[in-house]
């Protein structure tokens, strides 16, 4: 069984990699796009909840925020803030001019390594994926 388990996966595996390379190349351009289209505000961090990590998985900061927008006031999730902020903090984040509830923290960091991971796993697939075609698997 175990040959049979190894053959499917070298055969699926860059397959996978083509379609994980898509998802993260598509979510990093949607994050870039909302870092161009979404406008930048003051915010006072209103609440932070602290969740520790298990295992593998690290510390998370989710943080909510109050902000006004066009004279009216709005509280919203701004995400996993990290550690060196604390509740009553100005911070700068985005929000969508069409919807002012929606908001995104600013930094091209994340979507450009999503980006940059997303076209080496569809390299990588594409260059396997064309492998085993050549090869006839």
């Amino acid at each position: 069984m175990t040959g049979a388990l190894s053959r499917f996966m070298a055969r699926t595996a860059p397959f996978i990699a083509l379609l994980g390379g898509i998802f993260l190349i598509v979510v990093g351009s949607l994050r870039l796009k909302h870092q161009k289209e979404y406008l930048p505000v003051k915010a006072v961090i209103s609440s932070v909840e602290f969740t520790p990590g298990t295992g593998d998985e690290a510390d998370t900061y989710d943080a909510w925020a109050d902000y006004t927008v066009d004279g009216k006031r709005y509280h919203s999730y701004i995400g996993d803030i990290g550690s060196g902020h604390q509740e009553g903090e100005e911070t700068d984040i985005l929000y969508d001019p069409d919807d002012p509830e929606k908001t995104d923290i600013p930094g091209t960091t994340v979507p450009v390594i999503s980006i940059c991971a997303g076209g080496l796993m569809i390299l990588t697939g594409g260059f396997f994926t064309a492998r085993m075609i050549v090869s006839g698997r």
